[in-house]
């Protein structure tokens, strides 16, 4: 429907059938090379459909990989060549806008400010959004490590506080160590000991006290089983003790060290900060300059719409133009064959009338009676043709009616004569008409020769004065028609020195002759110019200076001709483009071309 209907689509537009299209992309290999030889030069290149965003819809996948899938964008054009006029032959386009095609062609170009270069602007926009992307995933990780070093910040609190726990253990343990019953056990054995020693000495003075012995050294047994117990486990108090002591110390160095990556960190993510926001500075200056160059863009299509509707209305009324330039012609042509078979008829039926008058000589009486009102001769009102044929037909009849009583023969020549009658009438009248007609036409034409004639006789003039005023200083010549006279009926050629006309041409001399004929002609051809002039030594009767005239008269006058000048005289070499000289040595012509230093 849209190819269909008249107007629908302003411009051209091309169309893909979504349902018909195969996708069209290099092979990988194809694509791998190419960028092997862009980092060769120190460059990228990118595969057009990887800078195309789309809404991943399948039948737009196709159409994208149809139009730019054998398409390879490079950042310069010595890349472009190398990648198309090399082994891979691919189809590249620079950022400048230079396209490169295996079959030898390049074509684009760039012009005007790089500012406003698309390409650029989206490279420059998709490096900002890849640095954007690098710089988010850095600020996420940074913000992993963060919370990972706060949580190992929260581990050293709580260690810190199970070794304040501990430390607090530890004093109570040594407290608990001082006030250990091994010194009271300790006293105990002392006392046992001296208890002993008193029953040894008692014992031998009295048996019962064997039992009290044997009962105390089962105590002395059990106490010195609970010291060595005791002992043990001072032992491994202090061994644990020593080891919390070391996962402190350890603890309090890697909480220094978090810390001091915190502080780094916290470092890098302000500097990071920094460098974002530059980069959204940068972002806002280059969405700015997208949105001018988008909005320039804009402008410039509705100017394109608006310069194509004007050159449509124009080709337009250009058509119609040619429709009637060629209806005028044609009518032209049709009214000269009118005129010509209208003068042929005029011709043969003056023929025809003088053969009349020869023939029925009784005609000449009453020439001056032939159609005119109140005559025999007249035609009578409401006569037809219809009406004619029936009188004819009523006459024959009664021609064959009469035709015993009258001499056939007699009445053959004057049916003969009155046919012939009707029939010059009939043409002079036609004479008449196409006579008006003719002479209106004529009028016409007459009427357009004298503009036309007026127009060439003021341009001419004026053209001659200025072209004499070059060739001759102080002076002034120009064409006016002779008193009582129209420039239509004759012009005659006046001439001025320092003001004063000269009655007459005998006046002049030779020389100033040729230069007023020179001018004439020349001012005659600046009308209806044409693009070569071949002037065979018009500066014979001229002297050096009016030839160096001639030189200048021509590059002001004619700078859109071409002048092929025969001439002998130096002053006219001087203003030539192109010299060409010939000369006759050894019995051979020779031409020589010199071309001017300026």
């Amino acid at each position: 429907m849209l190819i269909d209907t008249r107007g629908a689509l302003p411009s051209r537009t091309h169309f893909l059938p979504l349902d018909r299209i195969e996708a069209r992309t290099l092979p990988a290999k194809t694509v791998a090379e190419a960028k092997k030889i862009a980092q060769s030069y120190g460059e990228e290149c990118w595969l057009a459909t990887e800078l195309i965003r789309h809404d991943n819809s399948p039948g737009l996948e196709k159409a994208f990989q149809t139009v730019f899938g054998s398409i390879i964008i490079c950042e310069s054009s010595k890349v472009a060549e190398k990648i198309t006029y090399g082994n891979l032959r691919a189809t590249t386009v620079t950022l400048e806008g230079d396209k490169y095609t295996s079959v030898g062609t390049a074509s684009g170009g760039f012009r005007g400010d790089k500012s406003n270069n698309y390409l650029r602007l989206a490279k420059a926009y998709r490096q900002w959004k890849s640095e954007s992307a690098q710089k988010h995933a850095l600020i996420k990780t940074l913000k992993a490590e963060i919370e990972a070093l706060n949580q190992a910040k929260a581990d050293a609190d709580q260690l810190n506080l199970r070794i304040n726990s501990i430390d607090g253990r530890l004093d109570l343990l040594q407290l608990s160590i001082d006030n250990n019953p091994r010194e009271m056990l300790a006293n105990d054995l002392q006392r046992i000991d001296a208890e002993l020693a008193e029953i040894d000495e008692r014992s031998a003075q009295a048996a019962p006290r064997e039992d009290e012995e044997k009962k105390a050294k089962q105590e002395l047994k059990a106490a010195q089983e609970a010291l060595a117990a005791l002992g043990d486990e001072v032992q491994r108090s202090k061994a644990a003790l020593a080891q919390k002591r070391a996962d402190v110390t350890e603890s309090e160095k890697a909480i220094s060290e978090a810390q001091e990556s915190i502080k780094k960190l916290q470092d890098d993510f302000e500097e990071i900060k920094r460098e974002i926001a530059a980069k959204d500075l940068e972002q806002k200056a280059v969405k700015a300059e997208f949105d001018a160059v988008k909005s320039r863009l804009e402008d410039l299509r509705g100017e394109k719409r608006k310069k194509e509707e004007e050159l449509r209305e124009i080709k337009k009324q250009g058509e119609e133009a040619r429709k009637e330039s060629i209806a005028e012609a044609e009518r032209c042509k049709e009214l000269k064959e009118k005129y010509s078979h209208y003068k042929e008829q005029a011709s043969n039926m003056a023929k025809q009338y003088q053969h009349a008058m020869r023939e029925y000589r009784w005609l000449a009486d009453v020439e001056d009676q032939l159609a005119v009102k109140g005559t025999d001769f007249e035609f009578p009102s409401g006569f037809t043709a219809d009406k004619g044929k029936k009188d004819v037909d009523d006459l024959k009849e009664r021609q064959d009616k009469l035709s015993r009583n009258l001499n056939v023969k007699a009445m053959n020549l004057l049916a003969q004569a009155e046919d012939s009658v009707m029939t010059l009438l009939k043409k002079k009248e036609t004479l008449y008409k196409d006579r008006k007609t003719l002479q209106e036409t004529i009028h016409k034409l007459d009427e357009k020769r004298k503009e036309e004639i007026s127009k060439a006789y003021h341009q001419v003039t004026k053209d001659m004065s200025s072209i004499f005023s070059t060739l001759l200083v102080n002076a002034d010549a120009k064409l006016e028609p002779p008193a009582g006279m129209t420039e239509h009926q004759g012009l005659e050629i006046k001439v001025a020195f320092q003001g004063k006309w000269k009655e007459s041409l005998t006046e002049l001399s030779g020389g100033q002759k040729s230069l007023v004929a020179l001018s004439l002609v020349l001012a005659m051809l600046k009308f209806k110019p044409a693009p070569l002039y071949i002037l065979d030594e018009v500066d014979a009767a001229l002297d050096i200076s009016h030839t160096q005239n001639i030189g200048l008269m021509i590059k002001k006058h004619f700078t859109n001709s071409q002048f092929i000048i025969v001439s002998l005289k130096e002053g006219m070499f001087n203003n030539a483009n192109v010299l060409f000289r010939t000369s006759f040595a050894e019995g051979t012509s020779r031409v020589d071309r010199f071309a001017s230093k300026n």
